[in-house]
């Protein structure tokens, strides 16, 4: 026998070696899949640092405090659960699809720059969509996936004494969702990015007004509910998570990862609606009131699991 181990005098072709090769690389190859990060079920812990800005409309606008001044706000920390899946449908039809809820209630203060401020309050926040996109590979370390979808928000809030708020949010997403498996750690971390537009589509917010009070300057005497569609405008979504694939067994995988995402999205003034309540000299007046525009911004960091399959 020679020292590789073919009988003395035998010369393999350079076709069998070529071969031997190429099966040996597609079966380490086999190791790892992008895919396999991609089929997962994912439940984590959120904190949602989220800060909410209301400004001046024109229409009731001064010297001293003019248009798109700040007219009021509030932060809030948020802190609950999260839950998506996502699949690729087949691998000859690489369409991939993804379907989340979260629920973080949460407590905040609230103020005013000329009228009340630091007003502690309970809040809550609902998320719910669905996304659709088409994944390319690269290899199988790296997909990428154009994607659009639908996102509901219902974020709700009680300021003791003064009034309660829900506002409704809608909007489509537009983007891109990429992940990729670094050749580190034996092929066991992770990484997962995103970026989306997202705009809104028929905002509501519902206000309920405990009397006696006002509302941006006029004065009202009983309790009210006004019901505002606001106008849309545009905003914007980005994240990073990174992961690692602490056990695996055939293809079910167990995989820890820590996220963090920035979003910022903003509403258009309402319509005006004329309401009747307002007092002024002993008579009752309606009068005209409407929701102004405003800008959330929200950081989000995510603490949970991965479950491929």
């Amino acid at each position: 026998m020679s020292k590789y181990g073919y009988p003395i005098g035998f010369k393999p072709s350079p076709n069998q070696i070529y071969k031997a090769t190429i099966s040996h690389t597609a079966k380490k190859s086999k190791n790892y899949s992008v895919n396999s990060i991609i089929k997962s079920v994912n439940i984590y812990y959120e904190n949602d640092y989220f800060h909410y800005a209301e400004y001046r409309p024109g229409i009731f606008s001064s010297a001293s405090q003019p248009a798109g001044s700040y007219l009021d706000g509030e932060h809030i920390g948020f802190h609950g659960w999260g839950i998506s899946f996502q699949n690729i449908l087949t691998k000859q039809i690489p369409i991939w699809y993804k379907a989340s809820y979260s629920y973080l209630p949460g407590s905040g203060t609230y103020d005013e720059p000329t009228g009340i401020t630091d007003i502690s309050h309970s809040s809550n926040m609902t998320r719910y969509g669905f996304r659709l996109g088409y994944v390319f590979h690269i290899g199988n370390r790296i997909a990428l996936i154009p994607n659009f979808g639908y996102q509901w928000v219902n974020w709700n809030r009680k300021l003791p004494g003064l009034n309660s708020d829900y506002y409704h949010l809608n909007y489509y997403m537009l983007g891109l969702k990429a992940y990729y498996i670094p050749p580190v750690l034996n092929n066991k971390l992770w990484i997962e990015g995103e970026g989306y537009y997202i705009n809104d589509i028929n905002d509501t917010v519902d206000l309920g007004f405990t009397g006696p009070g006002s509302v941006y300057e006029a004065p009202y005497v009983t309790n009210g509910h006004y019901n505002f569609t606001m106008a849309p405008k545009a905003g914007y979504i980005f994240g990073l998570k990174m992961g690692y694939q602490l056990y695996k067994r055939n293809n079910l995988s167990i995989n820890p990862f820590i996220g963090v995402k920035y979003g910022q999205n903003k509403m258009g003034r309402s319509n005006v609606n004329y309401e009747e309540g307002y007092k002024i000299n002993e008579n009752v007046y309606s009068e005209e009131v409407l929701e102004p525009s405003d800008q959330y911004n929200q950081i989000f960091l995510q603490f949970g699991l991965k479950l491929g399959y």
